[in-house]
This record gives C-alpha cells, sequence and structure tokens, in this order.
C-alpha cells in the first residue's frame, strides 16, 4: 500500500534531498534509496524500473564503480523471497531499527554476490579478447603477415573496443574510433575474415558486424543470474523469464 497521494510530493523531496547527500555509504545510501523509492512508489508504472536504476545511480554517482555496472538488482530479482522479506521488514514500523538492519543485510548479501559475477562476467570477456586476438595472429599469419598490428590501427582499436561494441556498421565504427568509412569497413571486412565478426543485414541496405560470442557471454550470465545458485548446472533458470540458449 503506497501513501495517500497527498503526501508523495514532500516525501519525494525528502528523498530526493537524502540521494543528493553522502551522509552514509555508498551502499547504504542505495539500499535505503530502493527501499523507500519502492515503499513510495510514486508512478501508476514503472516503479520497479526506476528504483533499479536508482541503486546504479547511486553507485556510480558516490564513485563506487565506474564503467561497469554491478547486477545488483538482478541478484535482488533472483532473491524475489528473501527481497520482499526485506522490504517488508523495512516498512513495518513495529520493527523499528532492527527491519532497516535486515534489509540492508539482505542488500549487502546481493552487493557482495553480483560483485562477484560481475568478476566472473568480465573475466570471461577478458578471456574472449585474449582468444579473438590469436585468432587474428593466426589469420595474418595465414596471409602471409607475420608482423604484430599496430596498436593505432583501426582493426586494433576496433578489436581492443569490440566487447563495448559488439554490433557495428562502417558509419557507426568510422564515428566511435574517429576515422573514414572506408578505413573502418574494410576493418570489419578483416575481422569478418579472421573469424572474429559475423556480417548480418540490420536494414535495408544496411550491413551490421556482430560479436556474437559477446552476446553470447552475455545470455549465459543473464541465466546464470536468474539461478537460485548462480550455477545452471545446479538450478536451472527458475527466478524471471530469460534468453534461450
Amino acid at each position: 500500500m503506497p501513501p495517500p497521494p497527498e503526501f508523495v510530493p514532500d516525501l519525494m523531496d525528502d528523498l530526493v534531498e537524502y540521494l543528493s547527500g553522502a551522509a552514509q555509504g555508498a551502499l547504504i545510501q542505495a539500499a535505503f534509496v530502493h527501499a523507500q523509492f519502492e515503499t513510495i512508489h510514486p508512478f501508476a508504472d514503472g516503479n520497479g524500473r526506476v528504483g533499479r536504476a536508482l541503486i546504479h545511480a547511486v553507485l556510480q554517482r558516490r564513485g563506487l564503480v565506474g564503467s561497469r555496472v554491478l547486477p545488483i538488482s538482478m541478484v535482488l530479482g533472483t532473491w524475489s523471497e528473501r527481497y520482499v522479506h526485506g522490504l517488508t521488514r523495512f516498512r513495518d514500523v513495529e520493527c523499528g531499527p532492527a527491519g532497516a538492519c535486515e534489509w540492508i543485510e539482505i542488500f549487502l548479501d546481493a552487493a557482495d554476490e553480483a560483485a562477484d559475477q560481475a568478476g566472473r562476467i568480465a573475466g570471461e570477456l577478458e578471456s574472449l579478447q585474449e582468444e579473438w586476438r590469436e585468432r587474428m595472429i593466426g589469420h595474418r599469419a595465414q596471409t602471409g603477415i607475420t608482423r604484430a598490428l599496430r596498436s593505432d590501427s583501426v582493426k586494433q582499436r576496433i578489436l581492443d573496443r569490440l566487447a563495448d561494441y559488439p554490433l557495428l556498421t562502417a558509419p557507426v565504427a568510422a564515428e566511435i574510433f574517429g576515422t573514414s568509412r572506408t578505413s573502418s569497413g574494410k576493418a570489419l571486412e578483416n575481422l569478418v575474415d579472421a573469424g572474429i565478426l559475423r556480417k548480418k543485414s540490420i536494414d535495408r541496405g544496411v550491413t551490421g558486424y556482430v560479436a556474437e560470442e559477446v552476446f553470447d557471454l552475455i545470455t549465459l550470465a543473464e541465466r546464470r543470474l536468474a539461478s537460485t545458485r548462480f550455477d545452471t548446472a545446479i538450478a536451472p533458470p527458475a527466478a524471471r523469464p530469460v534468453p534461450r540458449i
């Protein structure tokens, strides 16, 4: 049950003021911001999405995370029973500080698990990038080129950032990497020849270059995060719908 509508503006002003401060640690603040927003429930729809986004907004604003975002909200979604129990305890005025502490404990457990899972995903992406480098070396050797790619070459720059941009077109690559469409197109075609990218028509007259292995890793990670044991070999994804493999 959300609060009466006439209370919502003041409650949101109070929440925004707390959100803009830094009186407590980043994780504690993120936990309270999320729980309080979900309790206020100011919108007719989309409260869950906004509340989850607020977790990561706090962590990024406080400098706890940078380019990589920890999947805390996904872990909480998997721990749905613990999550709902924690929010219920947080909202129960009869629980007092004990209810808030119980919610914080659940949230910190989720953050700890999320950090482990984020590290695992990052490691898998790094291994994939190393495999791409080996694949490129092998391809160049087959074509009679033994020297290494220049670090400032378009191919190398695309290869280094491919995990960030797993779907590219020649014009988009040219804009991102500051080169001509012709040069980016040749580099992308070379990565196709090396077995790193696959060409795919994404619109009429528009050719996309897809690093399918990145999307495969993301799919597997999403399935793993939906397993109650965070291991699909032990427990299949059950907490929420996930992509099929």
